[in-house]
């Protein structure tokens, strides 16, 4: 429980590791995600796949361990891709985790939430419970257009067609309760 007091900046800890699944449907057509993070437009239902955070910069030359100012519901969050430690890898700590070629950042074990709230909540006396609650609905999953086949301006009224999904900022609130 924290301590007495008001909280605008809360953060929270957690594995770089997400279970995501979702759709969206663009124009006529309902995009699905399948599996291998794969998309489907034909697929009756969502496959869920897991991703790892590893790097803001996406399989690259160099490390981008943290991503700042991503509008959530209760305000912005930055994020940052830490060791266990929570300590932040340099740009040029990269290492390629699969042996594909694909590189990450080294420090790769945790990623740390912090949030600017809006409105900023209070601890009192008489608080018994804070919770933090996860809000996925219109967060949490992207789809990516990897072949960059879709929208690329020439037609503007062209979908862009994805071809794969990946993990996304989340958002949340906290509940408060408090003893009467």
């Amino acid at each position: 429980m924290p301590g007495i007091g008001t909280y605008g900046y809360p953060y929270l800890v957690m594995g770089p590791s997400f279970t995501v699944a979702g759709s969206f449907t663009n124009s006529t057509v309902t995009y699905r995600s399948a599996a291998n993070n794969t998309v489907s437009t034909s697929a009756a239902s969502n496959v869920s796949s897991t991703d790892n955070l590893y790097d803001f910069n996406g399989r690259d030359e160099f490390c981008a361990s943290g991503y700042l100012g991503a509008v959530v519901t209760a305000g912005t969050m930055d994020g940052f891709v830490t060791d266990s430690s929570l300590v932040r890898s340099e740009s040029t700590g990269v290492v390629d985790t699969d042996g594909d070629g694909s590189e990450y950042c080294s420090n790769q074990d945790r990623l740390i939430a912090v949030m600017n709230l809006t409105t900023p909540f209070s601890v009192t006396a008489k608080t018994y419970s804070v919770q933090f609650n996860f809000l996925l609905t219109d967060f949490g999953v992207q789809f990516i257009d990897d072949d960059n086949d879709g929208n690329d301006n020439e037609d503007e009224d062209k979908d862009s067609i994805p071809s794969s999904f990946a993990s996304a900022p989340f958002s949340g609130y906290f509940t408060i309760l408090n003893a009467d």
